[in-house]
């Protein structure tokens, strides 16, 4: 009798691939996909909270775009950085993004349909309420946030 049959060498190779499937499996539960990020996130000085606003509504998804919050519009390609009022900050958890609000409140989060008032303005206004000279990446245009309002 001969050992040269198939199983001889089946049974080996069968262990081996499933070695490599287990490690694969093992190594995409241990190396979860990239979280989102918030590169940049503009918020206005407290000290210009009782400034005028432009006084427009837009309403929009809220979208992470390259690390920076925008509200883009349906059915355009448009879409604007969102400057935020005083006192709000971003928390990610559990990849989604969450906007909060001075009392630490979701007043949004990245895939919302929202409404923001205020106006569109130039990066000289961006940088004056901010304080901050924007990134070089980080292209306009700038909507000036007065309130965000969900429809939830």
């Amino acid at each position: 009798m001969h050992n040269n049959s198939p199983n001889k060498w089946l049974r080996p190779v069968l262990l081996i691939a499933a070695a490599v499937i287990i490690l694969i499996i093992v190594l995409a539960i241990q190396s979860p996909g990239k979280s989102p990020e918030v590169a940049f996130f503009p918020v206005q000085l407290d000290e210009f909270a009782e400034e005028a606003y432009p006084s427009s509504l837009a309403t929009g998804i809220l979208t992470l775009d390259d690390g920076y919050l925008r509200l883009e519009y349906q059915w355009t390609d448009d879409s604007d950085l969102l400057i935020w009022p005083p006192g709000h900050s971003v928390y990610i958890q559990d990849d989604t993004v969450y906007v909060l609000n001075k009392d630490g409140n979701e007043v949004a989060r990245v895939g919302d349909e929202i409404k923001a008032g205020g106006g569109q303005v130039p990066v000289i206004i961006v940088e004056k309420y901010t304080g901050q000279t924007l990134p070089e990446d980080c292209p306009g245009p700038y909507w000036l946030v007065s309130i965000v309002v969900t429809d939830e």
